[in-house]
């Protein structure tokens, strides 16, 4: 299943900065974002019973809310995304999407007073190495000064 999900997020990135070389970034993440509200609503939440729940939000103001917040930290989210595929490329755009792993350590230490523990330390330092290996060219990097 994991392959699969990789798959088709590398999938997404492809086509979408494809489309992207057709249609302005805005358009684009419109399109995808109608196409997958159709398939949530119909392929989706009908098999798990997500209708009765989705419904349920709209009767309780609060949830109302959070569900009005996260769809707006979503569409920045995504919208900042296809920008970043548009303007860098697919190999870059997708090395610095997955740095949302990282904020997601450091929002959690700010905001919910998360530890931020040993393990969870090193993994985001090897998020971010493998991030600056797959933006930059390594040799480049290593080479602090060219001598004659």
């Amino acid at each position: 299943m994991s392959l699969l999900a990789c798959l088709g997020w590398a999938a997404e990135g492809v086509i979408s900065t494809f489309g992207m070389d057709m249609v302005d970034p805005d358009i684009a993440i419109g399109i995808r974002e109608a196409a997958s509200c159709v398939v949530y609503l119909v392929a989706v939440l009908p098999f798990v019973g997500g209708l009765v729940i989705f419904g349920d939000a709209f009767g309780a103001p609060q949830a109302l809310m959070y569900l009005i917040i996260a769809a707006f930290s979503g569409a920045l989210s995504y919208l900042a995304w296809y920008r970043a595929l548009n303007m860098a490329g697919v190999g870059r755009g997708m090395a610095l999407n997955i740095t949302y792993c990282l904020w997601a350590i450091v929002f959690g230490w700010l905001i919910t007073k998360t530890p931020v523990t040993l393990p969870l330390a090193i993994g985001a330092c090897l998020i971010f190495i493998g991030t600056l290996v797959s933006v930059t060219n390594v040799k480049e990097l290593l080479d602090l000064r060219k001598v004659s």
